[in-house]
Parts: structure tokens; sequence; C-alpha cells
């Protein structure tokens, strides 16, 4: 009999390909099992988002409901200090254009008055209008200290940001360097086609996964020629620009198992083949299928085929 996946010849009772380890079972259950498990990945990721939105709510609310401190009365202290000096003005003086009844003593004096300057001094206190609070007979008061709103917004940018360090991941986000999700894989893999570059292939892979392939297939030729189709069919040095993707195949737990007990030290919580439509700066298209395995939460590239 031949592989449903792979299509290589392998025993006729055999379960699972000895190959590249697909089953040879009915793959109904299995096909139920991975739509539970994409609709318990989307409802947990809603729940993060509205988790996120609601922290986000309340964030806006804080900020809106932030008073500004009330500006000082800086008319009472001057009204207060009025009453407290043996000066007054001029009882007959206009209400609308002040204008001082007495002569300006000569010399430097305690108490002198300059019109115009608005510089009055009671005894060792002076009073300056604009600059700070006064209290007659104590000078100036430390001007008033306006509550410091950055810190807030430094907590709701640092929270902003957390959230969105949760949101990412969840909705399938990463980086090109921690190969975090499916893209990470496709985009690293694809510069290497493009750079003819097979030892950054090999970095892609899992340690003990290429260590197993090279003692299976010692020879270079056919080592390549199993593990990557743009080397067999010598494509190497193609340019990508862009490609779509979806699901293929989950492997099974049962699957995942047997390929793990196989392959010591692989310890794969997850095997995904994927069938990626690609698109080639000459123009050209076509459809491949790469396989990828999640080792301790990070992607990697296991073959292309």
């Amino acid at each position: 009999m031949y592989c449903i996946k792979c299509g290589k010849q392998i025993q006729d009772d055999s379960k699972f390909c000895e190959f590249c380890g697909a089953s040879q079972l009915d793959i109904t259950e299995d096909i139920k099992a991975a739509e539970n498990a994409a609709n318990q990945e989307l409802a947990e990721a809603e729940a993060v988002i509205a988790e996120a939105q609601a922290k986000t709510d309340d964030i806006q609310t804080f900020l809106e409901n932030e008073k500004a401190p009330e500006a000082p009365d800086y008319g009472a202290p001057y009204r207060e200090n009025q009453a407290q000096t043996s000066y007054q003005p001029d009882q007959q003086a206009s209400t609308t254009s002040y204008q001082p009844s007495y002569q300006q003593p000569q010399g430097q004096q305690q108490g002198n008055y300059t019109p115009g300057q608005g510089n009055f001094t009671p005894g060792q206190s002076t009073y300056a209008p604009g600059q700070s609070t006064y209290a007659p007979g104590q000078g100036y008061y430390q001007p008033v200290k306006k509550k410091k709103t950055w810190p807030i917004i430094v907590i709701a940018a640092i929270i902003i940001v957390l959230l969105a360090g949760v949101i990412i991941p969840n909705l399938g986000g990463g980086h090109l360097k921690a190969m975090n999700s499916p893209e990470d894989v496709f985009d690293n893999y694809f510069t290497c086609v493009k750079k003819k570059d097979l030892d950054g292939i090999v970095s892609l892979m899992p340690k003990v996964w290429y260590e197993f392939l090279r003692e299976r297939y010692p020879d270079e030729e056919e080592f390549w020629t199993e593990c990557d189709y743009f080397y067999e069919w010598d494509q190497l040095g193609y340019e990508v620009t862009d490609y779509e993707y979806e699901v293929y195949e989950d492997y099974t737990q049962t699957e995942i198992n047997n390929i793990n007990s196989n392959i010591p030290g692989l310890n794969a919580t997850k095997i995904t083949t994927y069938s990626v439509y690609v698109y080639y700066k000459n123009g050209d298209s076509e459809m491949v299928y790469i396989d990828t395995a999640v080792i301790d939460g990070d992607y990697y590239f296991i073959e292309c085929w």
C-alpha cells in the first residue's frame, strides 16, 4: 500500500507511515478534534481581547476624571496685607486709575512702595504680584506644586504594552528571529531558499530531527531530496514575493507520541502540515506543503514537500 500523505510505499498493515509518520486510519475524528481545538483557541482570543478592552476603558475613565489643581488666589493675601500696614491709598483716588497721594521718601527705607512696579515691602516681607503666594511677615510661600500626571501616563503606557504582548501572540503575531508562529517559519525558510542557504534551512530544524534524518539519509543528495522541495526540483534561488496558507493537517496526539518515541529528545507538542500557495517574483506560482513542529512553545521547520 501507499501512504495517504506522502505517497511512498509502505507495508499493507501499517497504521503509520514509516517515512512521514502520517496515520493511515480514518481521520474524521482528527478533523473534529482540530475544529474543536480551533474554536477553543478563538474563544480564548476573544476573551483576552474583551479583557484588554475593559482595562483600556478603565484607564481612559481614570485619566478623564483627573482634575487640574485650582489656581491660587493671589488677590486675597494682598488684601490681607493692606489691612495690616500703615499705608492707606488716597480716598479721593479714581476707582479706575490709582494715583498715590504721598511723596516717595528719599533713600532706602523699610516699608517703601514703588508705584508702577508692584513691589510693596511691609517690614521684612515682600509682595510681588504674579510670583508666589504672600504671607505677611513670613516672606514667600513655596509655589503650589501641581500634581504630576506623567507617572499615570507611563503606567497606562506600560499596561497597554503588556496587554499588546498578551493579545498579539494569541492572534498569531510574533518576531521573525523568535520563530513564534507559522509565518515566522515560512518567512525564514523562503529567505533561505532565495539565498540558496542550505545551512540556514538546517538551522530552522530541531537538532534531534536533523540528526535523525542525517543518520537515515547519510548521502547529501538523498538527504536534501528527501526533505526539501526546492532542492529536489532545482528551484533554490527562487524569490517568493507573497504567499497564502492554511492548515492541511494537524497530527493527532497519538501520531505525535509515536514520532516522539521514534526520535528520542524531539518532544514535539504539535505537528502541523500547511498547504502554502507561493507567488514568485518571475510571475509563476504553485502549491507546496510545509511541515512545522512546536517544541517548548517555539516553532520549527520540519520539511517542505
